[in-house]
């Protein structure tokens, strides 16, 4: 037992090493950085912390040189330059062996140049919720296409602004390749106050639809170089030439519908327009056995008038059945207030008006 343990914590003690090489990039130049502080971390499900720091050498490479492997870390390397800080990729080494990192890579800074570019941007819609709202995810992926890294002009101004819907709620920022508190919702727009350097980020949010909406307008403020919607409710549409069915996907056994548009100038029309809304099970609780009798009332009278036959009238001297009709009429065409609806609920307003007079 004793020996077991032992052998247990030589197991644990057992280090690692890990090399690499700090490259600086310039147009059209690219140069190995020599004496710059390179820090090794240690990432966990608990939070992270630096392990140890090392100069680079005239050749601008470093190696770190780890007594203790923690099997349930995974590490990365970081260095800073111009203040901005520079990471590469996770990693997990392995016992008593050498990982190398491929070269961590700095850039200079520019708060003018480059533009940022929506190189893609993908709009998941999912089904309608039980309360009637629904909720939308956006990818956007950001290009940085330029070899300096762009940074705000000043504390208050963002690196990159993009338009959302504007009747957005519940803004939520999900797993993106910059900090949550970099991305900001600012009125109906999405503000990023990270610098952003060279190469592509993604940016994942979701936002909800208000119940009852009964259509989407896709914001299209900036060019984007590939647009995908995907459509998780078999009772949406997608009204746009420009946006063609690209196939069927499949999420967690829900098909999607892919529609794909690529090169889309800004100001493009991008609508989606959803089947009626069906009525929430608390709609109408305090009507709850009245409206029930004169919802079934009020789509047999449907059917009947589709089928060419005289509607059924209503009650004219019960108030409460008016009054629910109206309301099961209101139910039936939410969202969808056509010239059928109207005339008929001012019918049976007036009706019910008259007959409130009447009994006084």
């Amino acid at each position: 037992m004793g020996l077991a343990l032992c052998l247990a914590g030589a197991a644990e003690a057992q280090g690692f090493r890990v090399t690499g090489n700090l490259l600086h990039v310039t147009e059209p130049d690219t140069n190995a950085l020599s004496g710059r502080w390179v820090v090794l971390h240690a990432v966990a499900l608990d939070g992270g912390a630096p392990v140890d720091s090392v100069r680079t050498d005239g050749a601008g490479q470093f190696t770190f040189r780890v007594s203790a492997l923690d099997t349930l870390a995974s590490y990365l390397v970081s260095t800073e330059h111009h203040s901005i800080g520079y990471f590469s990729d996770p990693f997990r080494p392995s016992v008593d062996a050498l990982h190398t990192v491929p070269p961590v890579v700095v850039f200079d800074t520019s708060s003018t140049t480059p533009v940022i570019q929506l190189a893609e941007r993908h709009l998941l819609v999912h089904q309608r919720e039980p309360d009637g709202t629904r909720r939308i995810i956006e990818l956007f992926v950001l290009a940085n296409r330029g070899t300096e890294t762009r940074i705000a002009p000043t504390a208050a101004q963002p690196t990159w602004v993009g338009r959302i819907p504007d009747e957005a709620l519940q803004f939520e920022v999900g797993l993106s390749d910059m900090s949550e508190e970099a991305i900001l919702q600012v009125g109906n727009a999405i503000q990023v106050v990270a610098p952003i350097p060279p190469g592509e980020r993604e940016m994942l949010v979701s936002y909800l639809l208000p119940r009852g909406a009964s259509e989407l307008q896709v914001p299209i403020d900036q060019s984007v170089e590939q647009l995908a919607v995907l459509l998780g409710d078999s009772t949406a549409s997608v009204l746009s030439d420009l946006l063609t069915l690209a196939g069927v996907d499949d999420l967690d056994g829900t098909p999607l519908q892919r529609y794909e548009a690529q090169d889309v100038d800004a100001g493009t029309a991008v609508l989606l327009r959803f089947g009626r809304e069906p009525v929430a099970p608390t709609a109408f609780l305090w009507l709850l056995v009245p409206v029930v009798a004169a919802a079934f009332v009020f789509g047999f009278v449907r059917w009947r008038t589709q089928h060419g036959t005289q509607p059924i009238a209503a009650s004219t001297a019960d108030p409460t059945m008016l009054a629910t009709e109206i309301a099961a009429l209101d139910a039936a065409y939410a969202g969808k207030q056509d010239d059928e609806y109207q005339a008929r609920r001012a019918e049976l307003k007036e009706r019910l008006s008259k007959l409130l007079e009447e009994q006084g």
